[in-house]
């Protein structure tokens, strides 16, 4: 083995790449999360007093005032 693949094998494989890919991974993950909406639900149920059937369907909604600085954060985070 060479010198210079030795270095590349290093670089490529070592400890503290490995640390590094792993928190990039994890900061693309939090810009994930935080830039998710939540999911829709609609639920349907059955009892016998009226009325018999009921449906509900509901709708998540995000803050703006809370979003925006949670995906700043999330952003800012993976800029470090």
């Amino acid at each position: 083995m060479t010198r210079a693949e030795a270095q590349r094998a290093a670089l490529s494989a070592g400890p503290r790449v490995a640390l590094a890919r792993a928190d990039s991974a994890a900061a693309r993950a939090r810009v994930l999360t935080a830039t998710a909406l939540p999911n829709p639900t609609l639920s349907a149920s059955y009892s016998k007093s009226p009325p018999q059937k009921h449906l509900t369907f509901e709708l998540p909604v995000d803050a703006p005032w809370l979003r925006g600085p949670r995906v700043a954060a999330a952003r800012a985070s993976n800029r470090v």
